[in-house]
């Protein structure tokens, strides 16, 4: 079973930030994605 992917909405709530928070954090950092979700394209 492949591992949860954690949006930044629930990373935040891990943490205890508010989500826009996290977001910006996120960006002044320039800190990426490893990962994405997609859609299935079958």
């Amino acid at each position: 079973m492949p591992e949860e992917l954690l949006s930044s909405g629930k990373l935040a709530e891990a943490v205890g930030l508010s989500p826009a928070k996290l977001k910006m954090l996120l960006a002044e950092l320039e800190i990426q994605p490893t990962q994405m979700k997609g859609i299935c394209a079958m």
